[in-house]
């Protein structure tokens, strides 16, 4: 009875052991994730902000080229002799 009695603990520590085993593994490895995840983000943050400036460049170059337009079209004779 004894022997069979240090046989379950010898298992149950083995279960234990081979479960944290298993844990560490899992958080190791989830550990991973979200640093990938963070440096994805960060990137994701990178580009959005530089995307945001060139989008505001090329508004303000747009705005101009409209409003150079309009002025020729109000200001300028066009090639068949009318405004």
């Amino acid at each position: 009875m004894i022997w069979k009695n240090i046989m379950n603990r010898k298992q149950r520590y083995q279960l234990t052991r081979e479960k944290n085993s298993s844990d560490l593994e899992e958080i190791s490895r989830l550990k991973g994730d979200v640093n990938r995840l963070v440096e994805e983000n960060s990137n994701y943050k990178i580009i959005s902000k530089g995307h945001k400036k060139i989008n505001g460049e090329l508004q303000e170059k747009l705005t101009k080229a409209e409003e150079k337009i309009k002025d020729f079209e109000k200001n300028y004779i066009r090639i068949d002799g009318k405004k």
